[in-house]
């Protein structure tokens, strides 16, 4: 014989209890009732031959425990039940969690796909800045030596020049190095320095 499913068995667990209940506060029948009054009280008679008043007589109660076994039997099925359903929503929001923090995960792996884009983009362009500051050095270099080859000829001929050479003037040669700062503004220098009278 196959084995019940677990639907059928959870419901005859929480059948049992509610059946249970339902036998001991059923009425008892009228028949059922005279036989237990008949078995308890066999004679009405007392040993004197005097009727025993039956207000008197107390019904024998159920034992303590068999009248709270019901209530204990519907309390573990409801803590079994409650206890299920904590289960399944605790379940939920796991699986909730679970899936957001997936998520969040592959969201923080794109981020980092494109961090790494940008520091490619940012080494690219710092290899090109140096560069650009390796040549500009060159092109410093290259003008002030250029520089240094101007002063040092001497003047071309002009009629002013023998002239001045003879009356024992010297000539304008002016200290163009390459000072600390822009180029531009040392050959301004320069060249305001050499056209002075």
């Amino acid at each position: 014989m196959p084995r019940p499913s677990l639907v059928l068995r959870l419901k005859r667990l929480l059948a049992a209890p509610l059946l249970l209940l339902r036998r001991l506060r059923q009425p008892k029948t009228e028949a059922e009732a005279e036989e237990e009054t008949a078995e308890a009280m066999p004679d009405r008679r007392g040993a004197r031959g005097e009727e025993v008043d039956e207000a008197t007589e107390v019904p024998a109660a159920p034992p303590p425990w068999r009248r709270l076994l019901p209530y204990g039997l519907v309390l573990l099925a409801g803590a079994g039940a409650g206890g299920g359903g904590m289960y399944w929503l605790s379940a939920q929001v796991i699986a909730r969690q679970t899936a957001e923090l997936g998520e969040q995960q592959e969201e923080v792996a794109r981020l980092k796909g494109v961090l790494a884009g940008y520091d490619q983009l940012v080494l690219q362009n710092r290899k090109k800045l140096e560069e650009e500051q390796s040549r500009r050095v060159a092109l410093e270099n290259r003008l002030a030596m250029a520089q240094a080859d101007l002063t040092r000829q001497p003047a071309a001929g002009g009629r002013g020049a023998p002239a001045q050479a003879a009356a024992g003037q010297p000539g304008k040669a002016g200290d163009c190095t390459l000072r600390p700062g822009s180029i531009g503004s040392t050959l301004k220098d320069c060249l305001a320095e050499f056209n002075r009278p």
